[in-house]
């Protein structure tokens, strides 16, 4: 009795099984057991029944014979009242269950035009061939698909010569592609090593291929020479070895060629093997870039009547097993009933893929793999001896969580845009999604990021040390990992970094140099980076401050809709900070989420002001936005406001202590800009020119010129959004489990030292406890942000001011990247060279990205090494 095993997750039971229940067809989900049970009984019934058919008669007294001939021509009965008194025809269906079909007693050609054959052969109403005379012989191999063969033949009406047609086959008459695909699938399960050379159809014929006939051709038999042929399609194997086959070598030239083998790729003669006397193995793999795989063999006989091979021939055919056989699983099941710590095994089954290497999954073809403008989605294109790139075919990856590749070669110096030779290239539903030329990694893809994709897929491209067959360059590997039943999914392993202009982008400075070392650490580079933005800015970027929202809107089930936003943020004086972004540009979007709505947000090109003075005669002098109290200009005769419409929150204007009545004097539609210039406009209402002294002016709520468009990425539901909702950047989601990089402090955007801390603090607890903070190297790094930052962060601080000052040089010297007596006094000579004092160059960016990686490490918040030398310097 086989012993059964409880799976359990949680303590429950959530499979009682026995050994082979553990594994299970990934496509059908049946049980292995299950599978081989139902492919035993058909091959049990299959072979039950082989009996074979000899020598029999097709036409019987129940034929059903019609008068007249058979036009192949117009694929219908035809002849004239004679014709039909002479001949007739009938037709035999599903004749291609026999391996041979002998007939005689036809009917001779009956017209000069030809159109009235013997014989005339279908695939289902598709012709195929005729044939002539009163007498043939079919060899039904011939017909790659034997699954819908019908002929029509033609015979005397008078019976003089009574028409036969005598059927043969070594098998039950089955249909083909029945027995062909349950013993393909037993073959594939128990594998197979088998010595075919018996039960081929050997041809009484010659085979000569050579440049009079290039794609071969039969000729007649020699009786000296004493050659047969014989073709079989050898697709489905792995391998076969022929050993003991013609060595036409003596016997053949150019034109005329007797190949002891030929290969044949798709009906095309891909190679032929003179001498195949000796032992010649041929591996399918070798010929992947065709469908359809065939074999010509030749071979000498010692009789002229019956096929008799003169050497100790064989052709073995060998197809590897591609899952264990039912013996092995029945010893594992009795190995199990001895010692249970064999359970280990089966749960090993279940619990996925576990840093599996899946390098040599790969089909690999002696082709470049181009994409490009020219061809986005890439195409084939021939080998170059110099390169030595060879390519894939696609494999599919939907099914892992993370996939990471490394070791494949740099192609970049060989890619331009419109021509690329990319290391990978991934495809999402047929079309390429994500690419890169320099593939010597790593780099991890992680399934999850392209949710939206059905079908992920794969192609990888590098360079071989031969010619002749794919060996690869280095060492690649294409590691993969699925979460089995009771495994967790891996998180993918990255870092965010958030700031401006002073991280720079992928050709220069912090992320470029942070990128190299991560490459080669593992991780991947998140960038949450603006240049020109101020702090505020870039911590709303990242996820860390929110959004808000000044007056009521609504989102539609679909489109773009206008809002008024402002940063959540509040002043010392209980304002809100006006504006989340200060550097987004026109049309620019980013991704935000409200409400659990995700879309896009667009600054909206209108150029409002709140509030325009003018001289007496009507010259605007100047315009302010920023809420709060302003010195009304010494020139001011008059003015004019303009709020939102409908009104964002409640807008007030007080004038040396009087206030404005805002509803009674807002009479126009429309809003002027920045240059004092009127503009029609229904999403604004202002003021004509109003009399003004001087003195000061207070005002809030009025119209600024940052309006948002913010476009929901799916359909859904019409949302309303009331006043002091918060919109967050998706960055909060998305990154929510990632260490951090917090450089910032530069270009202001808060108000003091402690308003910074308080900020970046706020950001960073949005996020993982695993985070540094890197301020300044430039001035705004005051002895008031030291002290606030090391009182907030502690050991997470990097006072990149006093580092570069101090110990950057000297660590750059250990590094191996800057060579000669320097001293520390030295950094601005060395780090900041040409007129730009702003952005260091890339030499301290390296040293600075050698820093954060090994911090990051120290406090455990990265797995790796220590950067201790120059190896991944970017100059």
């Amino acid at each position: 009795m086989v012993k059964m095993h409880k799976l359990t997750k949680g303590g429950q039971t959530i499979y009682p099984a026995t050994i082979y229940d553990a594994v299970v067809n990934p496509n059908t989900r049946k049980s292995l057991t299950t599978e081989l049970s139902e492919l035993e009984n058909e091959e049990i019934y299959l072979k039950t029944q082989i009996e074979g058919s000899i020598d029999k008669d097709l036409i019987t007294e129940n034929t059903v014979w019609i008068d007249g001939t058979w036009d192949w021509e117009t694929n219908s009965s035809a002849g004239n009242s004679i014709q039909k008194q002479n001949y007739k025809h009938t037709k035999l269906t599903d004749v291609g269950y026999y391996d041979t079909l002998k007939m005689s007693g036809l009917s001779e050609k009956v017209d000069v035009s030809d159109i009235f054959p013997s014989i005339s052969i279908y695939s289902g109403s598709e012709q195929i061939e005729y044939l002539r005379g009163s007498s043939a012989v079919i060899n039904m191999d011939k017909y790659s698909d034997r699954s819908n063969i019908n002929i029509i033949i033609q015979a005397k009406q008078d019976n003089s010569i009574i028409p036969s047609v005598i059927a043969n086959s070594k098998a039950k008459v089955v249909k083909p592609e029945e027995l062909i695909s349950i013993q393909s699938s037993i073959n594939k399960i128990e594998g197979l090593e088998k010595d075919v050379i018996g039960v081929l159809t050997w041809n009484k014929k010659r085979w000569v291929t050579g440049t009079n006939q290039p794609n071969g051709g039969e000729l007649g038999y020699n009786a000296v020479q004493k050659i047969w042929y014989a073709r079989i399609d050898i697709s489905e194997y792995d391998s076969i070895i022929c050993d003991g086959l013609l060595d036409g070598s003596s016997i053949s030239t150019s034109a005329s060629a007797l190949n002891g083998i030929c290969i044949y790729g798709d009906n095309t003669l891909v190679k032929g093997i003179r001498d195949a006397s000796g032992e010649t193995i041929i591996n399918t793999s070798d010929y992947s870039q065709y469908t359809k795989l065939e074999l010509i063999l030749q071979c000498e006989s010692t009789s002229d009547d019956e096929f008799i091979p003169k050497n100790d021939s064989s052709i073995i055919v060998i197809m590897d097993s591609s899952v264990a056989s039912r013996e092995d699983f029945n010893n594992l099941s009795d190995s199990v009933e001895f010692n249970t710590t064999e359970i280990e095994k089966i749960n090993y089954l279940i619990s996925g893929a576990d840093n599996i290497d899946i390098f040599n999954s790969f089909t690999w073809n002696k082709r470049r793999w181009l994409t490009g403008a020219n061809q986005p989605n890439g195409t084939t294109q021939g080998y170059n001896s110099i390169q030595k790139l060879w390519s894939t075919d696609k494999l599919d990856i939907s099914n892992y969580d993370t996939v990471t590749i490394k070791g494949l070669s740099n192609n970049g110096s060989l890619s331009n845009n419109t021509n690329r030779l990319s290391a990978f290239i991934l495809y999402g539903d047929d079309n390429v999604i994500y690419e890169l030329t320099n593939g010597t990694g790593p780099v991890t893809i992680n399934t999850s990021d392209y949710y939206q994709y059905t079908k992920l897929e794969l192609i990888l491209q590098t360079k071989s040390t031969s010619d002749n067959e794919f060996i690869a360059v280095g060492e690649p590997s294409v590691i993969v990992y699925k979460a089995g039943i009771s495994s967790e999914k891996p998180k993918p392993k990255r870092v965010v970094i958030v700031g401006d202009s002073l991280c720079g982008n992928n050709s220069a400075l912090i992320i470029k140099q942070l990128n190299n070392i991560f490459k080669f650490t593992g991780y991947e580079l998140i960038q949450r980076c603006q240049g020109g933005e101020k702090t505020i800015g870039n911590l709303t970027r990242a996820g860390g401050i929110g959004i808000r929202v000044k007056g009521e809107f609504t989102i539609p089930a679909k489109g773009p809709v206008i809002c008024a936003l402002e940063s959540a943020w509040i002043k010392s004086d209980g304002i809100y900070h006006d504006t989340p972004y200060v550097a987004i540009s026109d049309g620019q979007n980013v991704q935000v989420v409200i409400n659990g709505i995700r879309g896009n947000l667009a600054k909206q090109a209108i150029d409002a002001v709140g509030i325009a003075f003018y001289t007496e005669n009507g010259t605007f002098i100047k315009s302010l936005s920023e809420t709060g109290t302003h010195s009304i200009p010494s020139t001011a005769t008059k003015y004019t406001f303009t709020i939102n419409n409908p009104n964002v929150g409640e807008p007030h204007i007080t004038i040396n202590e009087d206030t404005v009545d805002i509803k009674t004097n807002a009479t126009r539609d429309g809003y002027i800009d920045s240059k004092g210039q009127y503009h029609y406009s229904e999403l604004f209402k202002c003021s004509e020119l109003l009399p003004i002294k001087q003195g000061k002016i207070y005002f809030d709520s009025l119209a600024t010129s940052l309006l948002y468009e913010f476009t929901r990425l799916e359909e859904g539901r019409e949302t309303k959004i009331g006043v002091g909702n918060v919109f967050f950047d998706a960055a909060l989601y998305d990154d929510k489990d990632y260490p951090h990089i917090w450089f910032t402090g530069q270009n202001y955007g808060y108000e003091s030292e402690e308003d910074w801390a308080n900020m970046v603090s706020s950001s960073a607890n949005n996020f993982s406890e695993k985070y540094i903070v890197c301020s300044t190297p430039l001035s705004l790094t005051t002895n008031q942000l030291v002290y606030q930052a090391n009182k907030c962060f502690g050991a997470r601080y990097i006072n990149l001011r006093a580092y570069t000052q101090g110990q950057a040089v000297y660590d750059g010297q250990a590094l191996g990247i800057i060579e000669g007596q320097y001293t520390a006094s030295d950094y601005e000579t060395l780090f900041w060279p040409g007129s730009d004092k702003i952005h260091q160059n890339n030499l301290l960016s390296y040293i600075w990205a050698a820093k954060m990686w090994n911090t990051l490490l120290e406090l455990g918040y990265v797995e790796g090494e220590r950067i201790e030398t120059g190896d991944y310097y970017l100059p």
